[in-house]
């Protein structure tokens, strides 16, 4: 019987609730500036103008 539901919600483009909870959200794309081949380079979390930060939704516990 699931089978057969998972189907129609595929055929019928339906979201199941569970499914349009959970998601992800950019806030800021992460930017790396210019590298160079074999000089590390680390960017801090703190960084406003070169670290990316985005934001998970979802059903806790829910497996992704």
């Amino acid at each position: 019987m699931r089978t057969a539901a998972a189907w129609v919600v595929l055929l019928l483009g339906v979201t199941p609730i569970a499914m349009a909870q959970s998601g992800v959200t950019g806030l800021r794309p992460l930017a790396f500036g210019t590298l160079l081949p074999g000089i590390p380079a680390n960017i801090l979390p703190t960084d406003p103008s070169n670290s990316g930060e985005f934001t998970l939704t979802g059903n806790k516990n829910a497996q992704v």
